[in-house]
């Protein structure tokens, strides 16, 4: 890997645990910060995702109503789609639905005192969860405030990821409207451009090589007066 995985824990509903990977099993553990508590996903598709655990690169894997944790063989019941069903009172999702691709009305669910299976989804608390980005803190994390519960920033986490290694590429990946995790693999100087836009959702990050961007002035707001083009949101800048 030629950059810092992003990753992140999964948290139960309203509760205060997360999911960990425990052995071959998955199980419920208040925060430890440990990295079995850590995830990552695999990109496959739109909207398709591998989900992998950071302490052995071993992924979720659908297998009737059980679920378990195994090692990457490319099978649809490894892949899964990550869809919001409750948003903050911002607009964000802060709650989401983990569907197996392999049978798409199976829902991951957490039983109390049973532990996690596949059953199909009816939207009680313990099918939803909460996605929230390692290394995130304060106002930019899942966080209180007076106005309600926020959700976390989540950047260009659910889309590709890509590379760029020039000013002309960079700056088309980050005027795209989908989500993106961008890659920054060669020291970039931006001084000939002014004030370049950076939509919603986007990811940039330092590869381990090669991480600047020289003179860098992204502009988030709509400076050219179009009323349908709101203020970009969800962004994160990493390493």
């Amino acid at each position: 890997m030629t950059y810092p995985l992003q990753y992140f824990r999964i948290a139960i509903g309203n509760t205060d645990n997360n999911i960990v990977a425990s052995k071959s099993s998955l199980a419920p553990s208040h925060h430890t910060g440990k990295t079995h508590e850590k995830w990552y996903l695999n990109y496959k598709s739109d909207g398709v995702f591998q989900i992998a655990n950071a302490s052995n690169n071993q992924v979720m894997t659908g297998n009737g109503d059980k679920i378990t944790i195994s090692n990457n063989s490319n099978s649809s019941s490894q892949n899964w789609k990550i869809e919001g069903v409750e948003k903050d009172y911002d607009g964000y999702y802060l709650y989401y639905k983990i569907l197996n691709e392999g049978q798409s009305s199976k829902s991951l669910t957490y039983t109390a005192n049973k532990g996690f299976s596949l059953s199909n989804y009816s939207g009680i608390n313990y099918q939803k969860f909460k996605i929230n980005l390692d290394g995130l803190e304060g106002f930019a994390a899942n966080c209180k405030t007076s106005s309600g519960e926020k959700a976390c920033t989540i950047g260009g986490l659910f889309g590709p990821v890509v590379q760029v290694n020039n000013l002309d590429q960079l700056l088309k990946e980050c005027n795209s409207v989908d989500p993106k995790t961008i890659v920054i693999n060669a020291n970039i100087d931006s001084k000939s451009t002014f004030q370049p836009r950076i939509r919603d959702y986007k990811t940039i990050v330092g590869s381990f090589k090669y991480h600047t961007i020289y003179d860098c002035d992204f502009r988030t707001n709509n400076r050219d007066g179009d009323p349908n083009d709101n203020p970009s949101d969800n962004i994160i800048f990493r390493n």
